[in-house]
């Protein structure tokens, strides 16, 4: 990679390739030749949030798109994005959006089906 934005890209890429196993902050460092705590506060400055604030955010969305475009259960669902449990997927959205999953999608069929 030839610039730090460039790397930082890389890096982005590297961590949303696999949500149910995302690489750690350092192996994502390392990987991309900066210390975490550089790494970290480059990502902010270039994307806004942190790695892991990042990833938590890109999950959600991934989310939402998963509940309003398919019938996969919310169970499959949290997996596939890699959070911990269903539960704890199902508060991380609640808090996010303000609506729980199954809230969501019920509220996306309906809008859908205007």
């Amino acid at each position: 990679m030839s610039s730090e934005a460039d790397r930082l890209l890389h890096a982005r890429s590297i961590l949303v390739a696999d949500l149910s196993a995302p690489p750690t902050l350092d192996a994502l460092a390392e990987r991309i030749g900066m210390s975490h705590a550089r790494l970290n506060r480059e990502f902010k400055r270039e994307f806004g949030s942190t790695v892991c604030e990042y990833l938590r955010l890109y999950r959600l969305e991934q989310a939402k798109f998963l509940l309003a475009s398919s019938e996969t259960s919310i169970t499959e669902i949290s997996h596939a994005l890699g959070f911990a449990s269903a539960s704890h997927f199902a508060s991380q959205f609640k808090a996010h959006f303000d609506l729980s999953p199954t809230a969501y999608r019920a509220a996306e069929h309906t809008r859908s089906k205007q």
